[in-house]
């Protein structure tokens, strides 16, 4: 915790992220606010975070846009440095008293980067996460401890960064749930959605077969998701395809046999909020829009492959979710102890090929409240075969299990 008896009344939170992360780190500005109800909070983020930051009901007082890329361009263009020197002042001039950054040290460039931006601030007080025995946090005033991507979730690490401003921010000692308020029009635009479907009483499943920009290697073939669409019809269930440009909305409903209603492109995040509020249950590939469905409680099914679902899996769920995944000796491969990993994965990708649509049909079926039959057959997806690169005597079977939160991160004082 903070040294000195007095807290601070002016902090900027670092989180410069897509929407997804920043949704995780919305529990640790609750406990900021909870902690430090007058303090003036800020954000610098991304326009993708900011999105999110501007749906959480008062959490924040002001979101600062940042765009990243600018700043990786700064020697080589002139107009990245007039930028970056802009926003350095700018922050500044609004005198904080101290600077948390929500981010894991794992590389040189982000080091420079949050080192700059901390110095930039002007704070007195810099605040981070830091493994043990690591000198990249060099720059930080306090530090929290980051025991890495196997150890702990995201969202529990950046609580460890607000409790050194509030140790007894805590609460309950369960987790806090992620915050997002879509509002009154997003929720009227998504029950005009929702009449668009035409489900005629049976329960909708939405389908999210993309994962954003960052890791493409994430995503379960388009073909299985079609397949299991495919199956969710065939026992009553009204598929829908979620997400946006680049998703592949349009091809997965092109690749069924069956109808099913794309609405991929024609939802911003808050109407999407809003729509994953209405749904019977919700199946996707680890993504931002997957944890937009658990902190809006719609039953959730999340599918990983390469990434680690110790630190991106469902957080603090207020409705049944579950990870599915298939044990092969390599994965993850995507943030692993305090590595970034190869956001390309491997060449074949066993750990998505090799997982089928019956596990994670089955997997629906445990998240959503009603009955809902099996079919007497799946899709054939070559089940025999073992991946080409792991050797027979590794079984390669396919698990859902429950989410759970992860331990809690003390401080290194």
């Amino acid at each position: 915790m903070l040294a000195s008896p007095e807290r601070p009344t002016r902090l900027l939170v670092v989180k410069l992220a897509d929407f997804g992360d920043a949704l995780l780190a919305t529990p640790a500005l609750s406990a900021l606010r909870e902690a430090l109800p007058d303090a003036c909070i800020d954000v610098l983020t991304t326009a993708a975070g900011a999105s999110v930051f501007r749906h959480t009901g008062g959490l924040v007082d002001k979101t600062i846009v940042f765009d990243t890329r600018s700043f990786v361009r700064t020697v080589p263009r002139p107009a990245g440095l007039f930028e970056a020197i802009r926003l350095a002042r700018s922050l500044r001039a609004s005198r904080y008293d101290a600077v948390l950054s929500m981010h894991s040290l794992v590389t040189r460039r982000g080091v420079a980067k949050h080192a700059a931006l901390a110095f930039a601030s002007g704070a007195k007080e810099r605040i981070g996460l830091a493994a043990p025995g690591s000198s990249r946090g060099w720059f930080l005033t306090q530090r929290a401890a980051d025991a890495g991507y196997d150890a702990a979730h995201v969202a529990d690490s950046m609580m460890a960064v607000a409790r050194v401003i509030a140790p007894d921010a805590t609460g309950s000692g369960r987790p806090r749930p992620a915050v997002f308020e879509p509002g009154d029009e997003a929720h009227r635009a998504a029950e005009a959605l929702i009449a668009e479907v035409q489900a005629g009483g049976r329960p909708i499943v939405a389908i999210h077969p993309g994962c954003g920009p960052y890791s493409p290697a994430r995503r379960w073939p388009l073909e299985r998701f079609a397949a299991l669409a495919d199956c969710l019809t065939s026992q009553g269930i009204a598929p829908i395809a979620i997400g946006g440009p680049g998703d592949g909305t349009a091809e997965l409903v092109g690749a069924c046999s069956s109808p099913v209603v794309d609405l991929g492109g024609r939802t911003d995040l808050a109407t999407l909020g809003a729509l994953l509020q209405r749904v019977a249950a919700y199946v996707g590939n680890d993504s931002g829009v997957s944890h937009l469905a658990v902190t809006m409680g719609a039953p959730s099914v999340m599918i990983f492959g390469p990434s680690n679902e110790i630190a991106w899996g469902p957080w603090a769920q207020r409705a049944p979710a579950k990870v599915v995944s298939v044990a092969v000796p390599c994965r993850p491969c995507i943030y692993v102890g305090h590595r970034l990993g190869d956001p390309k994965g491997c060449a074949t990708r066993d750990c998505l090929r090799w997982l089928h649509v019956d596990a994670v049909f089955d997997a629906v079926r445990e998240v959503m409240a009603g009955p809902i039959d099996r079919p007497n057959d799946f899709p054939s997806d070559h089940s025999s075969d073992q991946p080409s690169h792991h050797p027979n005597d590794h079984p390669i079977r396919a698990s859902a299990h429950e989410s759970r939160a992860t331990l809690d991160i003390t401080e290194n004082r």
